[in-house]
């Protein structure tokens, strides 16, 4: 047997099946019961009742995909109006826009110099990776010089003597 009623009366007879799926008999006898009684209206507050106003009665209705598009750039505007009142008051807001001074214009400029001189780019990184492989094969042949060059003790029959590293 399919439940029969609005949505609070089959809510309590699935509640009466859930509890009592033992005895058979006293569910359906329970929901005789419901059924003798009549429909059970909830209250005024609870239930959900539509309307459509004037104006939503006199708009065209639209596809699914003008309100999927409208909907979107709706928002993206709503979205841009709103960053560019942000921007706005942040500009209103400070008393003094921060300005270089002659001597920073002067001195600010790019390490990589890619404005002033592009096609030497690729000259001056392969000149600074030369520079810096040469100091690092300076190092290395520094750590192992220094390394002969240690002593290390050596314990024999005749006596404590002094010997270079192997």
């Amino acid at each position: 047997m399919a439940p029969k009623g609005n949505f609070v009366e089959r809510l309590q007879i699935n509640e009466i099946m859930r509890r009592s799926a033992d005895d058979k008999a006293t569910a359906q006898s329970m929901i005789s019961e419901l059924d003798e009684v009549g429909p059970q209206h909830a209250s005024e507050e609870s239930m959900f009742k539509p309307t459509i106003t004037k104006k939503a009665a006199s708009m065209r209705p639209r596809s699914a995909s003008e309100m999927s598009r409208g909907d979107l750039l709706k928002r993206e505007e709503t979205r841009r109006k709103v960053k560019e009142r942000h921007a706005a008051e942040l500009d209103s807001s400070m008393a003094s826009h921060p300005k270089l001074t002659k001597v920073a214009q002067d001195h600010n400029s790019s390490r990589l110099k890619l404005r002033e001189d592009p096609e030497s780019y690729t000259l001056r990184v392969q000149e600074a990776r030369r520079i810096r492989d040469e100091k690092l094969d300076v190092a290395k042949r520094e750590k192992e010089v220094s390394v002969q060059c240690k002593l290390r003790v050596r314990v024999e029959q005749g006596g404590l003597q002094l010997a270079p590293r192997v």
